[in-house]
């Protein structure tokens, strides 16, 4: 799948495409390009995730290694739709400092956090940039994009953490199921990315390759894998790799083209789920899903001679390829990630509370984040 760009139709790609044919606007700025720090890194987060018209957000980041101060900082563009209908932003605040947290000396670790107030009007867009010094005045920064106030285009994918071009980022859209208040999935947000997304080191220390939008059109998610698109999905699918439906029930989720499913406040599942619809990973666990090795950098095998052929690459014993076996069920697969409390997210362990990727799955993921360092996420015409 390709991602592509609808001028007119997705207003959030005005900040990230300034170039887009019909689009008269201008790039937000970003701070200088200057050496990061070589032993520090910051991280920057805001709540609510789509705060309302004059809602406070609190901005927060943390730094830890070598730390002297950090500084917080926004600026905000007002989005607008112009006469022939393209969407439009003008920078309406230019760079402005929120705070300065400056201990004593340097520090291993220094969270900072400021809530200005009123907050923002509606049809805004906010770009929050958080950056640590060092004692040498070196640098390490984070920036993202979110929407502040009603959003113009309602219809279509709502930042809540863009960090850049489609083409080359991961992008997920978040629905809320039928089953959900919208207050309580907005509410959910934060925790969604915080809490269930970011506790996964592969994801956490990659969060700059990925965007997160949301949208409050209603999808409907059913066991098993039986999805009702939203009345907007055309927009969606526009930017989105992935469109998620968070549900309250208790259901067993699915993932099915660039529809997936998952509850709300469960971290197995939502990581689980995005495994397949991010990284085309395949489940570990017999027998009854759909089973196939991939074309490269497979995580299932369909021969334990070909498993064993690849245990080497991954650090792993040939003797850890097992088939896929249920009881007296069996299918002609075979993994070689582990399993027991620890084990892979994508096998029999995934509910367990240490589980994770295994090295193969983790395999197929830095392939994919090495294609999008290089610019281009999608296609895969080489590796399906």
């Amino acid at each position: 799948m390709r991602k592509h760009v609808t001028p007119g139709l997705i207003g959030v790609l005005v900040l990230i495409l300034p170039t887009v044919a019909g689009c008269r606007c201008s790039p937000t700025p970003r701070p200088p390009d200057i050496p990061a720090v070589a032993d520090a890194v910051v991280v920057a987060t805001h709540a609510p995730m789509h705060p309302g018209d004059s809602e406070a957000v609190t901005f927060a980041a943390k730094a830890s290694g070598t730390v002297d101060r950090i500084v917080l900082a926004y600026e905000r563009h007002a989005l607008s739709t112009a006469p022939g209908g393209s969407h439009e932003q003008t920078l309406v605040e230019a760079l402005t400092m929120l705070v300065e947290c400056d201990p004593e000396g340097t520090v291993a670790s220094l969270p900072c956090d400021m809530t200005p107030g009123p907050g923002f009007p509606a049809n805004s867009l906010i770009t929050f940039h958080a950056t640590a010094y060092d004692s040498e005045g070196r640098t390490a920064s984070e920036s993202y994009s979110f929407a502040a106030g009603e959003y113009p285009w309602p219809s279509d994918p709502i930042p809540i953490r863009v960090n850049g071009d489609p083409r080359e980022h991961l992008d997920i859209v978040f629905i809320p199921d039928t089953d959900i208040s919208i207050a309580t999935f907005r509410e959910s947000l934060v925790d969604v990315l915080e809490t269930l997304y970011f506790k996964y080191d592969v994801i956490q220390s990659y969060r700059t390759l990925y965007n997160f939008y949301y949208s409050e059109v209603a999808g409907d998610y059913e066991e098993t894998c039986n999805f009702t698109d939203p009345a907007n999905m055309a927009n969606l699918t526009v930017v989105a790799d992935t469109v998620a439906i968070l549900h309250e029930s208790d259901l067993r989720d699915c993932r099915s083209g660039s529809r997936m499913s998952s509850e709300i406040d469960y971290d197995k599942t939502l990581i689980h789920e995005s495994g397949h619809a991010l990284f085309d990973l395949r489940d570990e666990y017999c027998c009854d899903s759909s089973y196939s090795q991939q074309a490269c950098v497979p995580n299932l095998w369909n021969s334990l001679a070909a498993c064993e052929a690849d245990s080497a690459e991954l650090g792993y014993a040939a003797s850890f390829c097992e088939q896929l076996t249920k009881g007296n069920d069996s299918v002609n697969y075979w993994r070689i990630d582990p399993t027991g409390s620890a084990g892979c997210m994508m096998g029999t362990s995934m509910h367990n509370a240490g589980s994770d990727f295994g090295q193969a799955c983790l395999r197929r993921i830095r392939v994919r984040y090495e294609r999008c360092l290089a610019g281009d996420c999608y296609p895969w015409p080489d590796c399906p």
